[in-house]
């Protein structure tokens, strides 16, 4: 059996022949053909979306002075919604967080000898889950989607893995968690897999506030990537 990906340096193991579409019209037909073609594409453009977000992602360049001014704003009106108490409910997003510490057990390991990545995901949807139920006062929760997935190194299998939940942007009914999942081999910690999901509740929930650089940034990250998810409620 080949895997994907070599055990020792992470690289492609074997070149996997691209999909051949003109060879699948002949042999499934126009109708398959037209279909596949339409999922092939809009793979590419995904892919192409993916890469164009990932250059201006926050992490890699600083916020521009309109999103700068987003964050001032936030900070403001959060101060004058402590002092009065009125409108929607306000919360900083370091007070949703929600986290749990597991060991890394040998039964969920892959072909590499690492972690799972599928057993990584079900543990942080659980988390993001509670975090969410917790944050919009335990109301009907939908999982509307997945958005991102990102794997940024692989987790062995022994270490002690800490999942780290917070919401850091609402809109209305709908809330954006996000979830680090943090690895510690023999006390060096990394950040290693991070998960974005939006959920649904049956009516209005507390806004969140970024109160620290670090969460103005999720919070600027989830309000550009929601946006157009969002546009559709």
């Amino acid at each position: 059996m080949f895997a994907a990906r070599d055990a020792k340096n992470y690289k492609n193991k074997i070149t996997v022949p691209q999909f051949d579409l003109e060879r699948f019209r002949k042999t499934e037909g126009e109708e398959a053909y037209h279909k596949a073609k339409l999922r092939y594409e809009l793979g590419l453009q995904e892919k192409k979306k993916r890469i164009e977000e990932s250059k201006i992602s926050l992490f890699k360049v600083p916020p521009t002075h309109e999103q700068g001014q987003i964050l001032h704003n936030l900070y403001l009106g959060y101060k004058e919604y402590r002092s009065k108490r009125e409108g929607v409910p306000q919360k900083p997003i370091i007070e949703t967080m929600v986290d749990k510490t597991l060991l890394m057990h040998s039964q969920n390991k892959n072909v590499h000898g690492k972690m799972f990545g599928g057993y990584i995901i079900n543990k942080a949807l659980e988390i993001a889950w509670i975090c969410a139920k917790i944050h919009c006062g335990y109301k009907e929760l939908k999982n509307i989607c997945i958005d991102s997935v990102n794997f940024h190194k692989p987790v062995p299998v022994g270490s002690i893995a800490t999942f780290k939940a917070s919401i850091v942007y609402v809109h209305s009914e709908l809330m954006h968690a996000s979830v680090e999942v943090y690895n510690d081999v023999n006390g060096v910690i990394s950040l290693n897999t991070t998960i974005n999901v939006i959920y649904l509740a049956d009516e209005q929930v507390p806004i969140v506030v970024p109160t620290t650089y670090d969460c103005g940034l999720k919070y600027l990250e989830a309000k550009r990537r929601s946006e157009d998810i969002y546009s559709h409620f």
